[in-house]
């Protein structure tokens, strides 16, 4: 199930490793975002995304995170 909402509190770590958070657009606790390549898919403040919930060992976490502008 595609889910949307807001990228929140992005950190680059280096060029191949970025995480933040995403605010669901239907509110709730924000979700856990990963990018394995940031030159690929650059995540940033703001942006607009769609993404998938996958079920985490301690909480769910966002994966399959397009932009949905």
């Amino acid at each position: 199930m595609t889910h949307t909402g807001t990228v929140i509190n992005v950190k680059n770590l280096t060029k191949m490793s970025c995480f933040g958070r995403i605010k669901p657009d239907i509110g709730g606790r924000s979700i856990f975002v990963s990018a394995v390549n940031c030159d690929e898919y650059k995540l940033e403040n703001g942006m607009h995304v769609a993404y998938e919930l996958q079920k985490g060992v301690r909480s769910n976490f966002a994966v399959n995170v397009r932009d949905a502008s």
